[in-house]
């Protein structure tokens, strides 16, 4: 079964600090979880949390990634077989 989720951005245009610091909201907001941003293209940027697990010292990472689609504005990305998103 796959899950993948995504998402249209009403923005057109987002700069990387922009998007590092929407991850960095979220960070903040939950306790014990972690972020990073990775620019893996021009047009592709993914950020990675680390969440922790309801088993004591473990930790799950979960990958999201935002697209640019040119003219067709941002598409924010969940995918399955990425990172533990299928946990």
């Amino acid at each position: 079964m796959s899950w993948d989720r995504t998402w249209k951005c009403h923005n057109k245009r987002l700069q990387l600090v922009d998007f590092t610091n929407a991850v960095q909201v979220v960070v903040g907001t939950y306790e014990g979880v972690e972020g990073r941003v990775e620019r893996e293209s021009d047009d592709c940027w993914t950020c990675f949390f680390d969440v922790p697990a309801e088993e004591e010292g473990v930790r799950n990472t979960f990958e999201v990634s935002l697209y640019n689609m040119g003219k067709d504005g941002l598409v924010l990305s969940l995918e399955a077989d990425a990172a533990d998103n299928s946990v």
